[in-house]
């Protein structure tokens, strides 16, 4: 199996950075490049919110040839981005870290991100004071 999946991390990220709760409030994206048995992972800045909200997140992932994202929440933004890119978002489950999550990947044991898991539909405000797209 050849993949390229990115993570919201908390903190310093990588294999053992926790899962940001939310994707676009993440500190880094963990990128794990993985290859048979063989993980290359890379861990980058979160580029922030430029014009257009997470589509500029959307687009750097893209552009490092990710492929599914793995999330615990994420508004209905990204969420649409990502399947207008063509890029599988799935639910983090019960996975607390980036390298729990890698292994619920490869046993099949994460699914598809549903409007349920979307940060919208639990009724509470994020903190996005700037209008780019949470109204409740």
């Amino acid at each position: 199996m050849y993949a390229v999946i990115a993570f919201p991390t908390t903190a310093k990220g990588g294999s053992d950075g926790p899962i940001s709760d939310h994707f676009g409030q993440a500190e880094s994206f963990t990128i794990v490049a993985l290859d048979g048995d063989n993980a290359a992972v890379e861990v980058i800045d979160n580029p922030g919110h430029a014009e257009g909200g997470c589509g500029g997140l959307v687009k750097v992932l893209a552009e490092r040839g990710v492929r599914i994202v793995v999330a615990r929440g994420m508004g209905p933004g990204p969420l649409r981005l990502f399947a207008m890119s063509g890029i599988m978002v799935l639910h983090a489950g019960v996975s607390a870290t980036v390298g729990e999550a890698l292994d619920s990947l490869q046993n099949g044991r994460l699914a598809q991100f549903s409007a349920e898991h979307s940060c919208n539909h639990h009724g509470h405000d994020h903190g996005h004071g700037d209008g780019h797209g949470h109204h409740h």
